[in-house]
This record gives C-alpha cells, structure tokens and sequence, in this order.
C-alpha cells in the first residue's frame, strides 16, 4: 500500500513579537510528494546567511535554497547496494559532517550502505561527487557524529541490524 504524505519540511522561524504572542510559529511549504521523506538536514550550503534544506525521498537526494525553496537535485539514483539493489525509497537516515576536512559540511546518507556526497564548492551549481563509506554496513537505521576517541574531530557513528547472513558486522554499531 502507498501511504500518500504531504512532504512538508518546516522552515522553525520564532517570531520577535510581543511577551504575550511569544514563540509564534511559521509554517513554509516546501513541496509536495507522494514518496514518504525518512531524513531531512538543514545547513546554510552557499553561505549566504539563509538557511537551506537537504531532503531525501522518491530515491533521490535533493537541495531547496532558501528561503525561495529553488529545487535541484544533487544525487538522482541511490547508489547500488552489495546485491545490485537500488532503494526506491531514499535514505533512512542522514546527517551532515566535514568528511573531507575543506571547510564545508558534506551529506553522509544511509540505506543498505552509507555513503557520502562531496559538497562542492557552489553548492547549488556544480555537482556533487557520491563516493561510498561501506557497502558492509546495510540497513543502518542510524547515522550520527560525536567525537568518540577525543581528538577533537567527529567521527561517523552508524549501526547495523541486519545478521551475520547479510553483514560482515551485524547486529552492531560502527
């Protein structure tokens, strides 16, 4: 059964107003899907001091500029996973980190593997490079960053639930 979503990503924006309409909130409609939205991040990509939304649904990943919400997509098919499969839905999970250490924040995304899309350096033009962390960790249905060994940087935090028949290190966090 295709469960109908109205994807709507909400853009938080407190209003400055009086003591008593305090914490006002306004919705923005970004846009509409049928294909149900698992994971959404939000950044300032272009560095232009407006916030913009990195969504992933319909097996696509895909960048709105805000606060005009302008669409492109910036990763058009899910990468492959160890059979050959392709997921129709998108990412699971996703969270953003400075994989390659330049300066900007990249999209690290999960479903039956992780992977990771290089920012480039005009977000919003130039294309953005998909390059695999691990086919081995499939069906991660966490992608976090901490800095587990304390020397200042964060790491990738990833679980997999899937057993020993499908995962070289089930039922685990990596």
């Amino acid at each position: 059964m295709i469960f109908k979503i109205i994807f709507l990503l909400i853009a938080l924006l407190l209003s400055s107003c009086s003591t008593a309409d305090k914490n006002i909130w306004k919705k923005h409609l970004v846009e509409k899907s049928d294909s149900m939205v698992n994971t959404v991040v939000t950044a300032d990509f272009d560095k232009d001091g407006v916030m913009d939304i990195m969504a992933s649904f319909a097996g696509k990943v895909v960048l709105y500029r805000g606060p005009e919400w302008e669409k492109i997509e910036v990763l058009s098919k899910m990468p492959a996973d160890k059979s050959g499969r392709i997921a129709k839905r998108g990412c699971i999970h996703s969270t953003l980190m400075d994989v390659d250490a330049d300066g900007d924040l990249d999209y690290v995304g999960s479903n039956r593997m992780l992977f990771w899309l290089e920012c480039p350096k005009n977000p919003f033009k130039d294309k953005w490079i998909c390059r695999m962390i691990s086919l081995e960790i499939n069906g991660a249905h966490c992608v976090i960053t901490g800095d587990v060994d304390n020397d200042g940087s964060l790491d990738l935090i990833a679980n997999s639930w899937r057993d020993k028949e499908a995962s070289t290190v089930p039922n685990s966090v990596t």
